[in-house]
């Protein structure tokens, strides 16, 4: 892999009869990834804790559609200390030794004791996860076991503030006796690591209760069994992990072209429709539809601060939520932290918001991580086919598979028609080549024939063309340029962006100078029928006298 790719990095450890023990590796799309996505990372051990003949492990981030995305892989000899450390070790180095700011791993001690020694000022918490999957085993008495199972999900998942939970804690305890449990009574002594009255306060990007389906299944579902060997695994890992990149590439094409339907006419609504990704646009959405369910009753109001007591009729429960709102900071704040934890705001506090006839969300409410242009340093612009293609691709999975086969087609030869220039030009770009001695920089017949075989409209309107491409280069004759309706276009062309950072060319008139007509011979004087008629009768006199 490190031959196709010199940012491909791997290490491996020996035992001490030279035998591989452990191997870590990460290829150039996870630490590129890294770099954007380095606040809120998984520790995956998923297919340790499942009976799988590969001891595989995986770092997890999260991308700015809300998907996880892998930051790296590691195969495994044992589950001790020593061993998670010199993974974390060999991870960090490849990254530049770049700190997560927060971690999120299963409840092992290992795995706990390596965390606290290679990531010392990373926030730390537990898996919710594994932790609930793990209560009916560790409970204790098995006739109570489903009911302390229910008693305790809703002690966990129903409150909001750490005092709640203590109380309905203690209550639980005593209920069903379990003051002898020490599994128990050691997570309610780590409480502050998995229960989420205590962890909201800090941004975890939203990861809760991260289920095994969300995880590596979604990475490698198909190419791994719990058959699969080690020698397979790696030779499908590059193909998997191409899809993936595959996918997120579509995601951010449609995020950018397909434009998300507003149901609440709201402004604020707006607002974030125009800047998030469409996945976490859906998940503010979903905020928004819940504010039917609240009702807000002001509680004290004292200068520019006002407090609510928001009431959420649900349909298991009812239950008030305290909000305060700053009109002079222009700052809202729920008792749940919603936004805190998952960097979107509640339907608490824009219910607030909207009792306060705030018109737009203030700006520090608007998280750049979840913005469509998070990775990309300028929007590419809309193009009337482009839509097309993305509304194809989002209405039926087949539709979108062949969709993203097209561009990674047209990715390909892309590749292949900016080699084929460089060799022609060599050290000289393309886009420049018009510019060379102080000529202007208007573009000829010529220039525009290499930017793309689109025939400009001969109409004074000025046609843009926008090429999407990974590097500065001309448009291969593959690909189709935006052009105005009228513009004639070549039937085998077809556009398919290949990265979010656009190159847009000037605005041009037609590609060819529209020719000149050749002079035409004067025309003879115009005669009528009677005419005609005299000059023919004179004609024949004259024969017939000669004659």
């Amino acid at each position: 892999m490190q031959a196709q790719n010199s940012n491909f990095f791997y290490n491996w450890d020996m035992d001490d009869e030279g035998r591989l023990k452990n191997v870590c590796w990460v290829d150039a799309r996870s630490r590129v990834a890294y770099q954007h996505f380095c606040d809120v990372i998984c520790f995956d051990t998923v297919y340790l804790t499942y009976q799988f003949v590969i001891p595989l492990v995986a770092f997890l981030g999260i991308n700015h559609h809300g998907q996880f995305v892998l930051l790296g892989c590691g195969l495994l000899g044992d589950e001790s200390p020593e061993t998670f450390a010199w993974l974390f070790k060999k991870w960090l180095k490849c990254m530049n030794d770049k700190t997560p700011e927060a971690i999120i791993t299963t409840h092992s001690r290992p795995v706990v004791k390596a965390v606290s020694e290679v990531f010392p000022n990373t926030r730390h918490r537990y898996n919710l996860w594994h932790i609930m999957k793990e209560l009916p085993e560790m409970s204790g008495r098995v006739e109570d076991k489903e009911a302390i199972s229910l008693r305790m999900k809703k002690v966990v998942y129903d409150t909001i503030t750490s005092a709640d939970f203590e109380r309905d804690w203690v209550e639980m305890i005593n209920q069903y006796n379990l003051h002898d449990n020490r599994w128990l009574t050691t997570l309610f002594e780590e409480r502050a690591k998995w229960v989420p009255a205590y962890v909201k306060d800090t941004f975890w990007a939203g990861i809760s209760t991260v289920r095994r389906s969300e995880r590596l299944e979604a990475f490698f579902d198909g190419y791994i069994t719990p058959e699969t060997t080690i020698k397979t695994f790696i030779e499908q890992f590059d193909t998997a992990m191409k899809l993936r990149s595959d996918r997120e590439a579509y995601d951010d094409f449609r995020s950018f072209q397909q434009r998300p339907q507003v149901l609440s006419g709201l402004l604020f609504e707006e607002q974030f429709a125009n800047v998030y990704t469409i996945n976490m646009f859906q998940k503010f959405q979903d905020q928004l539809k819940q504010l039917m369910n609240v009702n807000c009753t002001e509680v004290s109001r004292s200068g520019s601060i006002v407090t609510y007591t928001v009431t959420v009729i649900g349909k298991e429960r009812k239950f008030d939520c305290r909000v305060m709102y700053n009109s002079a900071e222009k700052e809202v704040w729920c008792i749940c932290r919603s936004f805190q934890f998952k960097g979107i705001l509640c339907s608490h506090a824009l219910a607030v918001l909207r009792q306060e006839l705030v018109m737009l969300i203030p700006p520090k409410y608007i998280l750049d991580r979840w913005r469509k242009d998070y990775k990309c340093p300028e929007e590419p612009k809309e193009t009337p086919i482009s839509p097309n293609i993305v509304e194809m691709g989002a209405t039926d999975p087949d539709a979108m598979e062949y969709v993203l086969s097209v561009m990674k087609e047209a990715k390909e030869k892309v590749r292949k028609f900016e080699e084929s220039r460089k060799e022609k030009r060599p050290g000289e770009s393309p886009v420049s080549a018009s510019k060379k001695g102080g000529k202007s920089s208007k573009p000829t017949a010529e220039d525009a024939g290499n930017r793309t075989s689109v025939s400009a409209p001969t109409t004074t309107a000025a046609a843009t063309i926008t090429v999407v491409s990974s590097t500065p280069m001309a448009a291969a004759p593959t690909m189709m340029a935006v052009a105005p309706a009228s513009a004639a276009v070549h039937p085998g062309m077809f556009l398919v962006p290949m990265h979010p950072h656009p190159m847009v060319f000037p605005p041009f008139g037609p590609a060819v100078p529209p020719a000149v007509a050749p002079i035409a011979p004067p025309a003879a004087p115009a005669t009528n029928v009677g005419d005609v008629a005299s000059n023919t009768t004179k004609k024949r006199k004259k024969r017939k006298g000669r004659n």
